[in-house]
C-alpha cells in the first residue's frame, strides 16, 4: 500500500469512528446493494487491454485471480477485449484496500441454554473498503479512465461476495465521468444471481 493510500484509508476510518456511523448504507432493502463511487475519464476507441501486475497477485494470488476473472466478464460485456501486453492499447489495474475496523454500535443478541434465556449485548464493528479500477494507455502510460468505489464491510470475509456487486455497479462508469460522488444501487434478482454467480453478502435475502 502506498503512503497516500494508507493516509486515505486512515482518514476515512477516523471520520467514521468519530461520527459513529457509516457514510454508506450497504443495503437499501433486503436485496438491493448500495455503494458510492467517483469516475473520471473518456471511453477509448480501441478497447484492447491487458491486466497489469499487482503485488496482490503474489500476496493473495488465488483471491486476486478470482476478482480479475469477475472483472474480465464485466469488461467484455461493454466491448473490452483482453489480449497480450504487446498488442494491447490499454493497461487496466485493479487495487483494493480494507481499512482498520471501527466500532459502529451495539447489538442485542438472544442467548439460551437448558437453564435460561437472556439477552446479551455485543459490540458491532465495521471497516471501510476502497476499490480502484484504472485504465492507462499501454504505450504512454497516460491515464484514460478510473472508477473509485467506497463501501463498508461488517467483516473482512464479506469481500469475496461484495466484489462482484462492485464490478457490476462500476460497469456503466468505465470511460465516463460521474460529475461527483454517485450512490449506485444494484437489486439482486434470480437472473443476475444465476448469470454472475452472485451470493448475497448480508444476512437477509429475497
Amino acid at each position: 500500500m502506498t503512503y497516500l493510500k494508507f493516509i486515505k484509508i486512515l482518514v476515512i476510518g477516523c471520520i467514521l469512528f468519530l461520527s459513529g456511523c457509516s457514510p454508506v448504507k450497504t443495503t437499501v432493502n433486503n436485496n438491493t446493494y448500495l455503494c458510492t463511487l467517483n469516475a473520471r475519464g473518456t471511453t477509448p476507441s480501441n478497447k484492447t487491454y491487458y491486466f497489469s501486475n499487482s503485488s496482490k497477485q503474489i500476496d493473495n494470488e488465488l483471491e486476486y485471480k478470482e476478482y480479475l476473472n469477475k472483472l474480465r466478464v464485466i469488461l467484455s460485456e461493454i466491448g473490452y477485449i483482453e489480449t497480450n501486453q504487446a498488442s494491447a492499447e490499454l493497461c487496466i489495474s485493479l487495487d483494493y484496500q480494507i481499512g482498520n475496523s471501527y466500532r459502529y454500535g451495539n447489538s442485542s443478541v438472544s442467548v439460551s441454554d437448558m437453564y435460561s434465556a437472556y439477552s446479551k449485548t455485543t459490540e458491532d464493528y465495521r471497516m471501510p473498503l476502497l476499490v480502484e479500477i484504472k485504465a492507462y494507455n499501454n504505450n504512454t502510460k497516460t491515464p484514460i479512465w478510473e472508477v473509485i468505489v467506497n463501501d463498508i464491510l461488517d467483516r473482512e470475509s464479506q469481500l469475496q461476495s461484495v466484489m462482484p456487486f462492485i464490478f457490476l455497479c462500476s460497469q456503466n462508469y468505465f470511460g465516463k465521468t460521474s460529475n461527483g460522488e454517485q450512490a449506485v444501487t444494484l437489486t439482486l434478482t434470480r437472473e443476475l444471481e444465476e448469470k454472475y454467480g452472485l451470493i448475497w453478502p448480508y444476512s437477509l435475502k429475497f
